[in-house]
């Protein structure tokens, strides 16, 4: 009987450090978007102050990258193609791209001393 008490609290235990183990680890931190199957992936892309963002262009068709405020546009990106912007101010930015506009995304920036 103390054997199955035993196994039983070996299990537990195995379980917690699985589960406490994966509540500590960072997610994965990246400062590249994607543009594929006509998406942008990550969406929203969350970013530290002073990151600079590549796009990518791994869709067969051109994309173009546009703030929707006017802060940041790329020029046409085809196949392979990437564009690079450095974000300085936390806060929110929204684009799209200039050629299929239904294509949204986002960027938010956050300063990690303060926030």
């Amino acid at each position: 009987m103390n054997v199955n008490f035993i196994g039983i609290g070996i299990i537990l235990l195995i379980v917690g450090v699985i589960a406490f183990s994966g509540c500590t680890q960072n997610p994965e931190v990246t400062n590249t978007v994607i543009i594929q199957n006509s998406t942008f992936s990550p969406n929203p892309i969350h970013l530290e102050a002073g990151t600079e963002v590549t796009w990518i262009n791994q869709d067969n068709a051109s994309h173009k990258i546009v703030s929707d405020t006017g802060d940041f546009e790329s020029p046409t990106l085809n196949k392979g193609d990437s564009f690079n912007h450095a974000f300085y101010d936390d806060g929110e930015y929204n684009y799209h791209d200039g050629i299929n506009p239904s294509m949204k995304g986002k960027v938010i920036v956050q300063n990690r001393t303060t926030g």
